[in-house]
């Protein structure tokens, strides 16, 4: 059960970065980052019977393992929701944890939660464009066009209040490719057959280009300028060279939001 009190669900606050001169009034803005937060939530753990406490009891305090990231969901009454993720800091003991020992049936925390990114996530989104299958040409009975045009630069929207970081997967068959936004773009020349792809993940964190086997195929890669997805509707640069029917691109990506609701 969760208690009033709870501090840090909504809008971090950001540092700013000024310029000054010593001969001019005021101050010129540089940027901002926003560090990592914490998160503050008063909590009771109980149960109907010592046995259901002790149970609760003790899948609330493994569920604290500092070794590892939790996640703390935020659902609106739509079904809607957000999540931020969450490592153990501080409170179950000292002066904010409260076991009333003689009941055995109650305990109360006030536990505190770092959060390492700052920023809210929301239900993935994923595109899939598919390469068109071609149409009869007249009159040469062997030959067709592939149309292409769901591959050529489609444009997609970002529901997220930030960038996002997209991962995307070139499906073969192709000779070559260049995907990402604007003129930031990766480009490869490398053929791949049906059934077989690439992967890239553009996330600052990861930065990887692997086939469908998890070998990296950074060696293949002619041009590299990593891209985010911006806020809003954007137009992606794709181009898919060598394609048949059978050829895809698939965009993923997670939205970020400055706060939960």
């Amino acid at each position: 059960m969760k208690l009033a009190g709870a501090l840090g669900i909504g809008q971090a606050d950001p540092t700013h970065w000024w310029s000054e001169a010593p001969t001019v009034d005021g101050a010129s803005w540089e940027g901002h980052r926003v560090g990592s937060g914490e998160v503050f939530l008063p909590l009771m753990v109980q149960g109907d019977t010592y046995a259901g406490f002790e149970a609760a009891h003790t899948s609330f305090m493994a569920s604290l393992d500092p070794r590892h990231e939790g996640l703390l969901r935020v659902v609106r009454p739509d079904g809607r929701w957000r999540e931020i993720g969450c490592r153990y800091t501080s409170g179950t003991t000292g002066p904010t944890a409260d076991w009333d020992v003689t009941r055995s049936l109650v305990a109360t925390y006030g536990v505190t939660w770092t959060t390492a990114d700052p920023y809210w996530r929301g239900e993935a989104v994923t595109h899939r464009f598919e390469n068109d299958a071609g149409a009869a040409f007249f009159p040469g009975p062997p030959f067709t066009i592939g149309k292409g045009l769901t591959l050529q630069d489609p444009t997609i929207v970002n529901p997220g209040d930030l960038e996002a970081y997209a991962t995307w997967r070139i499906d073969g068959p192709f000779t070559g490719f260049s995907v990402g936004v604007g003129t930031s773009l990766v480009e490869m020349t490398f053929t791949r057959s049906a059934g077989q792809w690439v992967e890239i993940d553009m996330n600052p964190r990861q930065l990887t280009i692997v086939d469908q086997a998890g070998v990296d195929r950074w060696d293949n890669v002619t041009e590299v300028a990593f891209s985010s997805i911006p806020s809003g509707s954007t137009q992606l640069s794709t181009t898919v060279t060598g394609a048949s029917a059978a050829s895809a691109i698939e965009l993923r990506f997670t939205p970020r939001y400055r706060r939960p609701w």
